[in-house]
């Protein structure tokens, strides 16, 4: 029995929350095969920097000793395992937790509370051990190959190789056990009122901060010199450099460790694991009981922001989905999470005025993600029943969510901020961009229930990237050029409205043929309903 109480728990953990179908958000094998992958190519890719004969041919130095570099690069390693786990357990942190479904289910049963608890508890540390051992399988051996392969003997590589494990794993531990311990704090304290938007708010700032932390994880190499020499300030509380100095006394070398940092670490993982326990057992018995229910209070819009629209579909089908979007904790987090991680790659990556390009594109990105991810519990039955499409009411409808967001998140603060060049260009590159994603859009939104994993997927979010680098170099390129001689704006104002001028002629070639408005993301569905 307490096997298969480990397997149903261990299982929902992994399973997607969607009522309608058994798939996973991703098949749990393309998950983990892809989570793996990022470790084995940094790794393989550092061939490069530790090979002596490499290093001669190119006229480079060529060094003796290794260790030092290879801590800096463990180090970023080590970041990308921290990041991963943090944001995954962000993510699913809500599913670790038991619920009334659960109470329901189990509570009939001649089980005891108390085998429940273990059960549920060792599930969390199969699912746990299992992920962080597969995001870091890749570089367990290959990044200690790469350093020691000169080295003679055997011995050199077995001490890398404990030391790398040991720092990854008790560093993803330590952020596993920060995320959910901070979690189970706000369980425990937060009214049930506040708790789901401060849960969201909450969640966001961490997530943005993982990112944050994992871009900046190219400057470990100088933090590290820096706390050695004892000339670093603030860096010495930055939790990834107490994991990276594990390695020093894990290979025997001294001198690439600071005393103080490694035992902050384990002090730390000490604290966070007592926490989120507690965290833990507070919130299973909360949850059991029923009483992790957020309120059901409905939050108050004015009248005129839910009224628009010309036919009663829109006007029903806006109302749903602003409701949806910020009543729903998984849809707002993953539009707040992706804003923030634009404007984290605009702060890192872009000047000042590239900023807004970073922050609006992963915005209206992210918005129009969101509406392909159906609302729990499924609640598409009244437009199935009622919704008569007489034009183009789900474009509308999502065109008006996405322009709404769009100005209030992004327009109005650059208007305030930026110069006028920089507004225009966004607004001018922003309209396309809105205007190519609503081609072909068919779907109230958050009312589609999903397909599962596919390949193309894979596909889109090569195309988001290029798109996350294109954007806001054309739009910085615009601005800039549009600053020098204002007459210029003719220009792009010219090109936005021949675009505009064509695009009704290319929603009409896209959308030739196909129901104007579907409720499944299956084409073999809307194959059979065509029959």
């Amino acid at each position: 029995m307490f096997r298969t109480l480990v397997k149903h728990f261990a299982r929902r953990l992994v399973q997607s929350g969607s009522e309608d179908s058994g798939d996973l958000d991703m098949s749990l094998g393309a998950m983990l095969a892809l989570l793996a992958s990022p470790g084995v190519f940094v790794a393989i890719g550092l061939l490069d920097k530790y090979s002596s004969l490499l290093r001669y041919f190119r006229g480079k130095p060529v060094f003796a000793d290794h260790y030092p570099r290879a801590v800096g690069d463990g180090y970023m390693l080590l970041v990308f395992s921290m990041a991963v786990t943090g944001l995954v357990t962000l993510w699913k942190w809500d599913r670790i937790l038991p619920d009334m479904t659960d109470r329901l289910n189990l509570g009939p049963l001649p089980i005891g509370a108390r085998q429940t608890f273990f059960a549920s508890l060792a599930a969390i540390g199969l699912v746990v051990g299992v992920f962080i051992i597969d995001v870091n399988a890749g570089s367990m051996f290959v990044f200690p190959m790469v350093v020691t392969a000169e080295s003679h003997g055997i011995g050199p590589f077995a001490a890398l190789v404990l030391a790398h494990v040991l720092a990854l794993v008790l560093a993803s531990v330590f952020t596993f056990c920060l995320c959910f311990s901070t979690m189970g704090l706000l369980i425990a304290a937060a009214p049930p009122r506040w708790f789901g938007g401060l849960s969201i708010l909450l969640r966001s700032a961490m997530g943005i901060a993982l990112l944050a932390m994992w871009m900046t994880s190219s400057k470990g190499h100088v933090w590290l010199r820096m706390t050695r020499e004892g000339t670093a300030t603030w860096q010495t509380w930055y939790p990834p450099l107490w994991f990276a100095s594990l390695y020093g006394p894990l290979i025997g070398r001294e001198d690439l460790a600071v005393a103080v940092l490694w035992q902050r670490a384990l002090w730390a993982l000490l604290v966070t694991g007592l926490v989120a326990l507690a965290g833990y057992v507070i919130g299973y018995r909360r949850g059991i009981d029923g009483r992790l229910v957020r309120s059901s209070q409905r939050r108050r819009w004015p009248g005129w922001l839910l009224s628009f629209g010309k036919t009663p579909l829109e006007r029903a089908a806006f109302r749903f989905s602003m409701q949806t979007l910020w009543r729903s904790e998984r849809h707002s987090l993953l539009v707040i999470a992706l804003l923030g991680a634009g404007l984290v790659a605009g702060v890192m990556y872009g000047d000042a005025n590239r900023v807004p390009f970073f922050a609006g594109f992963s915005l209206v990105l992210a918005i129009r993600t969101a509406f392909g991810v159906a609302a729990l519990p499924a609640a598409n039955w009244p437009f199935r029943l009622l919704a008569v499409v007489e034009g183009d009411e789900p474009v509308r409808v999502a065109r008006r969510l996405l322009w709404l967001h769009f100005g209030v998140l992004v327009v109005l603060p650059v208007v305030a901020l930026c110069p006028l060049a920089v507004t225009l260009a966004l607004v001018l590159i922003h309209a396309v961009l809105i205007e190519a994603l609503l081609l072909g859009f068919r779907q109230i939104p958050f009312t589609v229930r999903p397909a599962g994993f596919r390949n193309t997927r894979l596909v889109h979010a090569l195309m988001a990237l290029v798109g996350l680098l294109f954007v806001p170099w054309a739009g910085g390129w615009i601005a800039a050029w549009i600053g020098g001689q204002p007459l210029r704006a003719i220009v792009p104002l010219a090109a936005t409205a021949v675009l505009f001028y064509y695009r009704p002629m290319a929603a009409e070639a896209v959308e030739a043929g196909r129901a104007r408005l579907v409720f499944e993301d299956r084409e073999e569905d809307l194959i059979r309903l065509r029959l």
